[in-house]
């Protein structure tokens, strides 16, 4: 079992026994407001999800429960190959989690793949993200309107790219 540990942080494969914290955080409406899906309804659906994430965990499409304490508290990792994505339960927000959890899944990453780069999709209207993956090393590679629809409201892409070899 692939497991990291950091200075504050334990990232692991997630399990079904996720399925509670997980809920929290994907049901949560802020939380979701810069994500690609609505809030989930109900915990099949991120039971669902939850499954997809350990079915899908390789080298280069590792996607990790992120635990504070044991306890999960967001998740970090490849949504799919080659791409990151990360969300983290808002009482967890502005302590550094985000960032210490992203550069373990980036050395990891980089660590398990020969892959040449890592990409990442964000909201350019989700400044906070835009700021955590500059301070990460990544940059701007494009930008794509309306890339996505939830209840009626269309949303725009930021692109980023992280080269194996930035500083």
């Amino acid at each position: 079992m692939c497991r990291i540990e950091t200075e504050r942080l334990v990232l692991r494969p997630p399990t079904l026994d996720d399925c509670d914290a997980f809920f929290e955080i994907f049901s949560d409406t802020e939380t979701m407001a810069f994500w690609s899906t609505p809030p989930h309804a109900n915990v099949a659906e991120t039971r669902d999800l939850v499954t997809a994430m350990a079915d899908g965990f390789s080298p280069n499409c590792p996607d990790f429960a992120v635990t504070l304490d044991s306890k999960v508290i967001g998740k970090a990792g490849c949504w799919q190959p080659f791409e990151v994505g990360y969300i983290l339960n808002k009482q967890h927000w502005r302590q550094g989690y985000a960032l210490e959890a992203l550069r373990a899944v980036i050395q990891y990453f980089f660590g398990q793949t020969s892959a040449s780069s890592l990409t990442a999709d964000i909201d350019p209207n989700n400044l906070a993200s835009a700021g955590l993956l500059t301070k990460l090393g990544f940059r701007i590679s494009g930008f794509e309107k309306d890339t996505f629809e939830i209840n009626g409201v269309k949303s725009d892409s930021a692109y980023f790219t992280l080269d194996r070899n930035s500083d």
